[in-house]
Order: C-alpha cells, then sequence, then structure tokens
C-alpha cells in the first residue's frame, strides 16, 4: 500500500520528469531557433493585449501543474517550485493587468534574435540539473 507521503513523491517525480522534458525542449528550441521566437514575440507584440493573452495562458498551465503538485520547499527541487510560482504570478498579472504584460512584450520585441538564447540557456541549465538530481537519487 502507497501511503500519502509516497503518492506525494511519486507526483513530484511525474512533474520534475515533465518539467526536464518540457524546459529542455523549449530550452533547445530557443537556442536553436531564436529567429523564429523573436518572430514570434514580434507578432504578439503587435496583437496588443490579445498577444499578452497568448503568452500567459500557456505559461500559465504550466505553472499551475507545477504550484499544485510540486510544493517542494528545499534542495534541487525547489528551483522548479520557485519558477512554477514565479510563472504563476507573470501569468496572472499578464492577465489581470495585460498593459503591463504589453510593456514586457514590447521591451522584449525589439530585441535581436541572439536575445532569446539566454532564456534558452536558462531552461536548458533548470531541466539538466533536475535530471542530474534525479539520477543521483
Amino acid at each position: 500500500m502507497i501511503t500519502n507521503q509516497g503518492r506525494a513523491q511519486v507526483m513530484n517525480q511525474i512533474i520534475e520528469i515533465w518539467a526536464i522534458v518540457h524546459c529542455g525542449t523549449v530550452g533547445l528550441s530557443h537556442i536553436f531557433q531564436p529567429r523564429v521566437w523573436a518572430s514570434l514575440f514580434m507578432r504578439l507584440s503587435e496583437q496588443a493585449e490579445v498577444g499578452v493573452f497568448v503568452v500567459a495562458l500557456p505559461g500559465l498551465g504550466f505553472a499551475s501543474i507545477i504550484v499544485v503538485g510540486h510544493n517542494q520547499w528545499q534542495g534541487v527541487p525547489l528551483l522548479l517550485t520557485l519558477y512554477g510560482w514565479a510563472l504563476f504570478i507573470k501569468s496572472l498579472v499578464y492577465l489581470i493587468k495585460p498593459k503591463w504584460g504589453l510593456k514586457a512584450l514590447a521591451r522584449i520585441a525589439g530585441k535581436p534574435p541572439r536575445y532569446f538564447i539566454v532564456p534558452g540557456l536558462f531552461l536548458l541549465l533548470l531541466a539538466a540539473t533536475l535530471a542530474v538530481n534525479i539520477l543521483m537519487k
């Protein structure tokens, strides 16, 4: 019989593996396709508040899973929890105050493609850190 603590551990590990796949894939995409990301954000900024919602909704979905199912406040898993909460708050602000999100989109929209490599490296580093932590258990 699996205890509640055992279920929580399984849930945490499933979310961590899911985040590894998600962050690793999106991170690699940012690194290998920065021109596409630059073009995407340019087009989204042209869509005004609708573009902000297009940015916020997928982030909210990803963040909600982490916030609800991954409540780890120590060690390496803390990184994913903090990232999830930061993304949740960002998405919430964008959906409630889209003009704030529009200002952020406007700042990003004019950046050269190489600018989009940095978030990709961050996501890839997060994925790699989580993966190493799981493998070391």
